[in-house]
């Protein structure tokens, strides 16, 4: 709820004033604006991102990811052009790994217009990301232009390299075992990746 997004805010922006705030804490609270509902919700994860910038915490791609989530499920108008913003500043870090999670995001904030389907495709395909969850949502959202590339059976591999990597660029199967330890995220869960 909005509310419990806004107290956690507040904690987060205290947290990192004070120096005890990691991506990870940060990330939590971006995403608890993703889950609010909230017109505002842009606004404050936005702050907290600079507050994360000027405090020098170093965002990852779990970071990113979510932060794209929060346009993605916004309803603000420039919401694809926003998310975009924020995968070619994913793309420009050594740090930040994007996945075929980060093409899910970009393709809920995308998927209602065809010409950014076809540029999602474009950059999923670069990377290597395309596994078999995208190529339905590419299928059913994209252009004709990439709905043909799919339709042959022979799909380049080069295309799906990359696309059971995650953050980090462990495996799907690497990530299930050290969840299974308890040490990830709750965001690697929310975002698909333990399934």
């Amino acid at each position: 709820s909005h509310h419990q997004a806004l107290k956690s805010h507040e904690v987060m922006l205290k947290l990192i004033d004070s120096r005890h705030a990691d991506a990870n804490i940060c990330t939590n609270a971006i995403s608890a604006w993703v889950h609010s509902g909230s017109d505002e919700a842009i606004e404050y994860a936005e702050e907290l991102v600079s507050e994360m910038d000027k405090a020098g915490i170093r965002m990852d791609g779990i970071s990113y990811n979510t932060l794209m989530n929060v346009y993605a499920q916004s309803k603000f108008p420039d919401k694809r052009a926003r998310a975009f913003e924020v995968f070619n500043r994913m793309e420009r870090l050594r740090h930040v790994n994007v996945t075929s999670v980060t093409f899910s995001i970009l393709m809920v904030a995308c998927q209602d217009n065809e010409d950014m389907v076809a540029r999602v495709f474009q950059a999923c395909i670069r990377h290597g990301m395309l596994d078999n969850r995208l190529k339905d949502i590419f299928i059913e959202h994209g252009p004709s232009s990439v709905r043909d590339q799919l339709a042959s059976d022979e799909i380049p591999t080069e295309w799906s390299v990359n696309a059971n990597r995650g953050p980090g660029g462990m495996s799907r199967k690497q990530i299930r075992n050290i969840q299974k330890r308890g040490s990830t995220g709750r965001d690697v869960h929310s975002f698909g990746w333990a399934d």
